[in-house]
């Protein structure tokens, strides 16, 4: 006597039973997500330019100390002179630089 091989019927489950099976695993991963958003910060650019001053000058010098210690993590950075902190602070707004050295501190609107 051979016994036949164990076949299962399909069954047609209803949308609750999908929503019993599948909906604790979708609120989980919407979980996770929303913590991983709200904890992790993301990586830190790989390429920066950093407004400083005058070529020869002491916040460019000071630019030139920044990329070398930089460098030696793996950042790129670019130290392009500027006729000094006025143009830094608008080449900062303008998007145009990632960071500056100036004089003073400037308080910009909020």
């Amino acid at each position: 006597m051979s016994a036949k091989p164990f076949r299962r019927e399909r069954v047609a489950r209803t949308w609750g039973e999908r929503a019993r099976i599948f909906g604790p695993a979708a609120l989980l991963s919407l979980a996770a997500l929303i913590v991983t958003y709200h904890f992790v910060q993301p990586a830190p650019p790989r390429h920066i330019i950093f407004a400083t001053g005058q070529e020869g000058g002491a916040y460019y010098l000071f630019g030139l100390r920044y990329q070398a210690l930089l460098a030696r993590e793996g950042i790129d950075v670019s130290v392009p002179p500027t006729s000094g902190s006025v143009e830094n602070i608008h080449l900062l707004k303008k998007g145009e630089a990632d960071g500056r050295l100036c004089s003073g501190w400037h308080r910009g609107k909020r």
